[in-house]
């Protein structure tokens, strides 16, 4: 299954396809958060432009490890957010919604741009289709 994670250990957003096929230009997707106290997981469908765009700019941030770099789906059941300090400190904010958006969790956390690595090199596995 793929899968990308961003963060490690008990602070990540993670996002597991459920279906290796793209289904009317939509992967369908289990996204999954968990911080310190809280935990929300949702179905949701992301188009592999919105990873494709996210991968460009985390390449980017991972080199220069300033600016920003955004996943904003178009259904917006999940956005993630990762903003470069410019010495290697990584902060990870978003939001996470059920599917009637009646309830959001609001969430933040902090990593460094080694965890960045693994992050880009499954989105590399999910453009390519692997």
């Amino acid at each position: 299954m793929n899968q990308v994670r961003i963060g490690g250990g008990s602070e990540y957003v993670l996002f597991e396809l459920l279906s290796h096929e793209v289904t009317d230009g939509w992967y369908e997707m289990r996204a999954s958060v968990a911080v310190p106290g809280f935990t929300s997981a949702v179905n949701a469908f992301l188009e592999p432009t919105d990873f494709a765009r996210f991968e460009q700019q985390l390449k980017v941030l991972y080199d220069t490890l300033q600016g920003t770099a955004e996943l904003h789906p178009r259904e917006s059941q999940i956005n993630v957010v990762l903003t470069g300090n410019g010495r290697g400190g990584i902060e990870v904010t978003g939001d996470i919604s059920s599917i009637s958006w009646t309830n959001k969790l609001q969430y933040g956390f902090t990593i460094d741009q080694t965890f960045l690595v693994d992050t880009l090199a499954q989105l590399e596995q999910l453009g390519s289709g692997v």
